[in-house]
């Protein structure tokens, strides 16, 4: 996370999207974001299940590590930033705009998945029109995706799907 947080600071980013699959990569982010005072936004695009599920899971795995490594920081349900409409059909069950998505980012170099990233990726496209700068957390080669995600946004190419 102090990688992270010193991309956010420099680059001043507003937001960082991730898929939800499991809670655990979600809760990770948001113990580091509170342990060393990140100002980002968190936003979980959930690729099964709730938001209700995910947000009492995310919370308790936040919970249980608090305990355990008696973290000095809390977390509430209100922490917890999630978005849901793009599980599709349900889990692993690509549809047509996350394929095109990933068709489009794939010449650019940027590989998704139709389980998680792909979603994601289509759900941040959709949600982050607002914001100046946003950005994807991918859970593999963080750091690398962010350099070419950022450089797509800088050029515009994300925002001409």
């Amino acid at each position: 996370m102090e990688e992270i947080k010193e991309f956010v600071e420099k680059e001043n980013i507003e937001a960082i999207y991730l898929a939800v699959g499991s809670g655990g990569t979600y809760a990770g982010l948001l113990l580091g974001k509170k342990l060393l005072n990140v100002n980002v936004r968190l936003i979980g695009i959930i690729v099964c299940d709730s938001i209700k599920f995910f947000k009492g899971k995310i919370e308790q795995i936040c919970e249980r590590a608090i305990e355990k490594y008696g973290l000095p920081v809390s977390v509430t349900p209100e922490d917890i930033e999630l978005i849901e409409g793009y599980i599709g059909a349900g889990y692993a069950i690509p549809y047509e705009e996350e394929i095109e998505t990933i068709k489009e980012m794939a010449k650019y170099g940027i590989i998704l998945d139709p389980v998680y990233t792909g979603k994601a990726f289509y759900g941040m496209l959709n949600e982050s029109k607002e914001l100046k700068k946003s950005y994807f957390c991918i859970q593999e080669e963080f750091s690398a995706y962010l350099l070419m995600i950022r450089n797509l946004f800088e050029k515009g190419f994300l925002f001409s799907l």
